[in-house]
């Protein structure tokens, strides 16, 4: 088990040595993505709803 916590321990160390703070671009690309994931979800639960609704 400690041989496991150890190996993980490395590989974290690994990925923090590599991770890097994304630029301007990067960080609108990514919001918007993820703006526009939720904003599908609500309208897809919404409709859903709303067709629930109407059938029953």
């Amino acid at each position: 088990m400690w041989d496991q916590f150890k190996e993980f321990t490395a590989k974290c160390g690994r990925v923090l040595v590599v991770m890097r703070k994304p630029t301007k671009q990067e960080f609108k690309l990514v919001a918007q993505a993820a703006a526009l994931g939720m904003l599908l979800m609500g309208a897809i639960g919404f409709f859903i709803s709303m067709v629930v609704k109407l059938v029953f």
